[in-house]
Parts: C-alpha cells; structure tokens; sequence
C-alpha cells in the first residue's frame, strides 16, 4: 500500500504544478515518485500499511508492480512536445491516479478492492483519451470509451453484488471458502454474477466480441496515452483476469473454460484479418492487440492445466516490451494525431536508429525468431498443442496472417523512399532508450530461462 500511497501523492503534487512556470517540473516530479515507489519496493517497505483483507502483497504483485513502474518511468522519460496548450501536468497526474488503480488490481484480496482497482484505473484513462480538446478524434475516443466503460463498469458492479449476495462476503478467501463449501451447489445467481464479472474484465482486455470500442479510442487518444494503454492497463486487466480464473475462483474455471475457447479462437481470427487491411498504423496495432491478449489469455488457462505461471507472464512482459517500443516510436513520427503507413516511408535512411528498434519491435510481436516475442508465442503455441489441436492451427494460422501486416510496416521502413510527412522527431534520449529496450528484447529471445529464473530469485527470495 506504501507504493499506491506514494504514486497518489506524486498524482496530487504534480497535478497543482501547472501553476508552476517551469514546464519540466511535472514530468521530473512524476519520475521522483515513480522512483522513490521503486525504492520502496526494492526495500520491501510498509510503514504499517498492511489491510490484508483488501490487498495482499503477493509475488506476482511485486514482481507485476515493479514491471508497471518501469514502463511507466520510460513513458514519463521520453515526453515529447505536443501543441503548447496541452497540459501535461494533468496528463502525468492522471497517469498516475491510474496506475495506483493498477497496482491495487494487482493485490486485490477483496471484491470491494477489484471493483475500486478498475474504477481508479479506468476513469483517468477517459480524460486521458480526449485530452487533445483542440482534435475532434480526440473528444470522440474519450466520449465513447466513457459510455462503453460505464456499461462495462455496470455490469461488474451487479456481478460483485450477485456473489456478495449468494456467499455473504466480499472478502475472496471467504467466497473461495464458501465454493469449497457449496461443492458445487452454489445458487445460479452466484454464476451470473461471475460471468457479469469476466465479462467486464475481457471488456477492459479488448478481447472479442467486447473488442469495438479499442481501435477507435487507440487511434483518437493521443499516442503517449494510446502507450500507457498498451502497457500498464493491460498488465492490471489481464493481472485480474488470472486470479478471476486461476486464483480466487479456480473451483468455476472447468465450467466456464469451454465459454472462454471461442472467445479466444474469434480474437485470434478478428486480430490477424481485420489488421491486415488497416492503412492506419495504430488501428492495425489495436487489432493486433487483440490477437496479442487472445495470447495472454490463453497463457491464464494454460497456467492451470499445465501448473506454469510463467507462460503468460512471459508473453505479458514480452508484449508490453516491444509495444513500448513500436507506440513510443510512433508517437515521435505521428503529423496531428494519425499515423499512415505512409509516414513509415524511408524511416531508415532518416533515422536508421529508430527504425532499427521499431523493426525489432515489431519483429518481436510477429514472433520472429531471436526475439522475447519468438519465446513467448512458442512456449504458448506448445502448451496449446498439448490441450487442443484445432485451437493450435488456429493460433499458428493467426500468427502466420499477422506476419503479413508486420511486414508491411518493415516494407515501408526500409524498402520506400523517404516523404515529406516522414518526420521523425530527432531525440538522442529517445534512441539510448530505444537501444536499451531492443536490447532487452534480444535478450529475452536468446536467454529467456535465465531471465525468469532471476526475476523469480530476485523477488521470491
């Protein structure tokens, strides 16, 4: 709890430092606090600060938070300049707000906690997408991710209220005590109630049919929010997600586990076709997200039936690596607020560095061989191969369809010549990071065991 604390208290300084004159301060301010949360990680601080009936420090939480508070550094790092109006000092703010929203997910012990981690992460994040108020596509995104939010947030809360109502508590290791009670026999209003609260989960995930609302509010959100979404919110969605079906309610998942094989075969298909005929660059990335998450959630399942966690924290880390890397890129490219893969055209002569590190990234989401990409979906395709042939030719036949809008992207980078609207913005702090990231992804792709066996010694020990 020390950390959420300490990231509200860097959201509320920052947000009364526009009345500063110093532009920058918001942003070092946001990086003290990200840091000093770090540290108190590090430490394995509390201060006193211990409700375990509502958040719990697992090992997946610590290790989850310090990877959010990493992504988020190197977001808060590389701000670029948009128009001089734009207030960056509620954007890093409302980032932050958010984040304390994710990392309460990511110790949730109480349904009351699930519920207050979505709300605190969501509601900044629909500010967040109208925050250009000069762009009509701006306002339109924040408009429409607010209403379907809401529905979505609805749902969640009459699901809380069905499962509060049929076991009589909030607290999750109540309710896994009254499953286990039950054998079995628990009221149909406690099954409607979990199916409304997985629902507005895969909602928040972006995972078909609950999918429509994502392209356009990627596309219409400024690009360092559309970042933030990619990263550090799908960490918290598909954080809670694993301890709605492998956690707190493992007693359902052989029931439900048949409904969530289509949903993940329909994500499959949707991410791969629909992003092979998108022109707009992060209309495909938001459908290739979908394709991606489909990923994630397939490791969440494959945890139980395989007894390996490390398959979908794996794809988690490498996804939101390399997407990272590709949307900060794209966000130093994009002329207004849209990217076509017209504005690709000749990025390597202009800026090989850059184009370089995108291609990497974008290497590693098609799950090209040497990258933590190749790892994540190999470990993945194997484990479904061992539960369901027909889903694995559905799985490899998506990820062989979305090769082929990857590399159109890299066609674009180095086989065109170079246009008047490729403009790359020069960074030199952009490219170091750039590298680091790329690096690591290599990394991840070559030596990915030694990888999670020091995470894992790091954060258990």
């Amino acid at each position: 709890m020390l950390t959420i604390l300490i990231l509200f208290i860097t959201g509320l300084v920052t947000m009364f430092t526009s009345f500063f004159p110093h532009k920058s301060l918001p942003k070092y301010l946001g990086i003290t606090g990200i840091l000093t949360a770090l540290l108190a990680l590090h430490l394995r601080l509390g201060l006193g600060l211990d409700f375990p009936a509502f958040f719990t420090m697992f090992p997946l939480t610590r290790i989850m938070s310090v990877i959010v508070l990493i992504l988020l550094l190197v977001i808060f790092v590389l701000q670029r300049s948009y128009e001089k109006e734009y207030d960056w000092s509620a954007v890093y703010s409302l980032m932050l707000f958010s984040t304390c929203g994710v990392i309460l997910l990511l110790g949730q012990a109480n349904l009351l906690t699930l519920f207050l981690g979505i709300e605190i992460m969501s509601i900044p994040l629909y500010v967040l997408a109208a925050s250009k108020r000069n762009q009509a596509t701006s306002l339109e995104a924040g408009l429409k991710y607010f209403i379907l939010g809401s529905f979505a947030s609805a749902f969640l809360l009459f699901g809380i209220a069905l499962v509060y109502g049929t076991t009589g508590s909030f607290i999750m290791n109540d309710i896994v005590t009254a499953q286990n009670i039950s054998g079995g026999q628990l009221p149909a209003y406690f099954h409607i109630g979990y199916i409304f609260i997985i629902a507005s989960i895969l909602f928040k995930m972006a995972l078909a049919p609950f999918h429509f609302w994502s392209p356009d509010v990627y596309d219409g959100s400024p690009t360092v929010v559309t970042t933030f979404m990619t990263t550090v919110v799908k960490i918290g969605s598909s954080i809670t997600m694993y301890y709605l079906l492998v956690g707190y309610f493992r007693n359902q998942f052989e029931i439900y586990f048949k409904f969530l094989m289509p949903i993940i075969c329909v994500s499959f298909i949707l991410g791969a076709i629909l992003g092979l005929v998108q022109n707009n660059v992060k209309r495909m990335l938001a459908y290739s997200s979908i394709s991606h998450i489909a990923f994630v959630l397939t490791g969440i399942v494959l945890s139980i039936a395989l007894q390996d966690m490390s398959l979908f924290v794996f794809y988690l880390l490498t996804y939101t690596t390399s997407s990272l890397i590709v949307f900060s890129v794209i966000d130093h490219i994009e002329n207004g607020n849209t990217v076509f893969l017209d504005h690709l055209n000749g990025l390597s002569k202009h800026s090989p560095i850059l184009a370089v590190t995108l291609a990497i990234g974008v290497l590693s989401m098609a799950g090209i061989p040497f990258t933590g990409g190749f790892i994540a979906k190999y470990r993945v395709l194997t484990g479904i191969y061992q539960i369901n042939g027909w889903m694995f030719a559905l799985a490899l036949l998506s990820s062989a369809v979305a090769i082929g809008y990857y590399l159109r992207l890299l066609n674009r980078i180095f086989f065109y010549e170079k246009t008047q609207e490729n403009v790359a913005i020069k960074n030199i702090l952009l490219a170091i990071t750039m590298t680091i990231l790329t690096v690591t992804i290599v990394i991840l792709g070559i030596l990915p065991e030694l990888i999670l066996q020091g995470i894992y010694k790091y954060f258990l020990a």
